[in-house]
């Protein structure tokens, strides 16, 4: 059955788009002494803060993305037509969990001289977000082609994503 496949596709490109992987070590809560997330333009976080904080949101976005997979594995039941909906509903939440985590991510004030890497980061992260909508129209439309097709493009866009954070230091954005 291709729709299950395409569901199945959707629960994968969902797993993908969270920031990262699931890294279980616990890690902090991102609260280092002297620092603080920056919404005011104050001091800048070290490299070290920073990644201890971007991990953090990335931790709690993973958590809520697992939520949203098991959502949409348990789609189920009805017409096609009805299966469709709940999957274009699904993603366009996990779309909006994305926003959330990027808007965590502006708030903080990264050093200086990576800000160009963690824009490259983040403008990956808004690639995947802007995927995910789009595979909600294709559920919209019922063209489990097109959600195939885009889920695969998605696929393609967190791995450079995961290679950026991977690189940078990030443990859980940049996880598979």
């Amino acid at each position: 059955m291709r729709f299950l496949t395409a569901l199945v596709l959707a629960a994968f490109a969902l797993s993908i788009a969270a920031c990262g992987g699931d890294d279980d070590d616990g890690g902090g809560s991102g609260a280092d002494e002297g620092s603080a997330m920056t919404t005011e333009g104050s001091q800048a976080l070290s490299k070290q803060e920073f990644i201890e904080q971007g991990d953090e949101i990335c931790r709690e976005g993973n958590e809520e993305f697992e939520r949203i997979n098991e959502e949409l594995d348990a789609i189920s039941g009805g017409s096609a037509s009805e299966q469709f909906a709940q999957a274009e509903s699904i993603l366009r939440e996990g779309a909006d969990l994305i926003d959330a985590r990027i808007d965590d991510f502006r708030a903080l004030d990264p050093p200086p001289e990576d800000a160009e890497v963690i824009d490259q980061y983040l403008d990956g992260v808004e690639d995947q977000r802007a995927l995910l909508e789009q595979m909600a129209d294709a559920a919209a439309a019922e063209d489990e082609q097109e959600l195939q097709d885009v889920s695969e493009r998605l696929d393609q866009v967190a791995a450079e994503r995961r290679g950026i954070a991977q690189g940078y230091g990030f443990e859980d954005c940049g996880g598979q």
